[in-house]
């Protein structure tokens, strides 16, 4: 059996799947092939091989034409994984199953990829709606995360029976084998730190309102560190701007984290003393071990009872950036109300246990190509 694995976007993608493309390959009789669109994710299938104590897998760089290469000098990236689909279409057609960590695979169908059962793995487990999902219904069998997301899905007709399986996030079993270090040497000082992570799409980051009311704060104040760690596509089609206007607020409590392998690989989430952030799906792997939570509502976004923001409910909201160091220096004090709904909505989001997702995904699928044959 041959099986394509696809990472059209950054190399955050293939800590979603390189550890279920591995226990895969596992599996007598299965060639797996990892397709990858950005040249640093060699660097980093290679690395999560070596954490997982696995053969170095097979890696192809994605074929390009000139045209897209000069659209992706432009930073025009979504139009570039089009394109970059487009072309490798022939070649992806050859395989059995072809498995993609987001939704934008669902069209390599219309791109004339009928031969291989098309797979996709959610790599998030949080709560945001997502304006693609509905291309989930153009996968032959998806993997869910945990009961939250199969409940949402089944409600909305993304999924059927049949066609998925609920396992875990395989990204939890890489991070393990990983065992990050506390992140030594961003700060002079022996102080844990507190995590933000805000969102990349504008709209929905909170970056660009409380990053002042931080950055004045955490200055004024000789208690914690401050980790500054946006999700990664935030820097990705600016031109360089952003990080040049992010490293601005680097100071001796503040670190600004725009590039590095720290920003996709869990070390913050596994180290931070605090979370503050707005709608990212990374707080519920911060929650793994449940810890104090600062949530952003920049817009002043009613929430409440909203299914999208149900992970609002682990710890204190504020809308104004007045209000955020108050609530960070409180955030231990008040955990005690919001750890039991944590507990909970990480068994909910991740499943329970949380490691061991990357087995249970590849038997998953194995079943579903078993009786496909069969």
């Amino acid at each position: 059996m041959n099986i394509a694995f696809l990472y059209i976007a950054e190399p955050y993608q293939c800590y979603h799947g390189a550890s279920l493309a591995l226990a895969l390959e596992a599996y007598a009789g299965v060639h797996v092939v990892n397709y990858y669109n950005f040249p640093e994710t060699q660097e980093h299938l290679k690395r999560i091989s070596r954490a997982m104590d696995a053969p170095e897998p097979e890696m192809r760089f994605l074929e390009r034409s000139f045209s897209i290469k000069m659209h992706e000098a432009a930073k025009r990236l979504d139009r570039v994984k089009l394109m970059l689909l487009r072309q490798n279409a022939e070649e992806l057609n050859q395989y059995d199953a072809l498995v993609a960590t987001e939704y934008t695979a669902g069209i390599l169908r219309k791109l004339g990829v009928t031969r291989p059962k098309l797979i996709l793995v959610l790599h998030g487990a949080g709560d945001r709606l997502v304006d693609d999902e509905a291309l989930m219904r153009d996968f032959d069998f998806i993997l869910l995360p945990g009961p939250k997301v199969e409940q949402y899905s089944l409600q909305k007709n993304l999924v059927r029976q049949g066609h998925y399986a609920t396992v875990g996030l395989p990204r939890m079993d890489v991070c393990a084998a990983m065992q990050q270090d506390y992140p030594v040497g961003l700060f002079s000082n022996a102080n844990p730190f507190v995590l933000y992570n805000a969102h990349c799409k504008r709209k929905l980051s909170s970056l660009q309102r409380f990053m002042p009311a931080l950055f004045k704060g955490f200055q004024a104040q000789s208690r914690y560190n401050l980790v500054v760690a946006p999700h990664i596509k935030t820097f990705h089609k600016s031109l360089g701007m952003k990080t040049r206007f992010m490293k601005r607020y680097n100071a001796p409590t503040i670190h600004v984290d725009t590039y590095s392998d720290r920003l996709i690989d869990m070390t913050y989430t596994a180290h931070a003393d605090i979370y503050v952030g707005d709608v990212s799906s990374q707080v519920y792997e911060f929650l793994v071990k449940p810890r104090p939570c600062v949530f952003l509502n920049p817009s002043g976004v009613n929430w409440r009872n909203n299914p999208h923001f149900l992970h609002w409910n682990l710890g204190e909201v504020v809308e104004q950036p007045e209000e955020v160091m108050p609530a960070i220096m409180r955030a231990h004090a008040v955990h005690a109300r919001y750890r039991p709904l944590q507990e909970k909505l990480v068994k909910e989001s991740l499943g329970d246990p949380v490691l061991g997702a990357s087995k249970r995904g590849a038997l998953a699928i194995m079943r579903f190509m078993k009786q496909r044959d069969g």
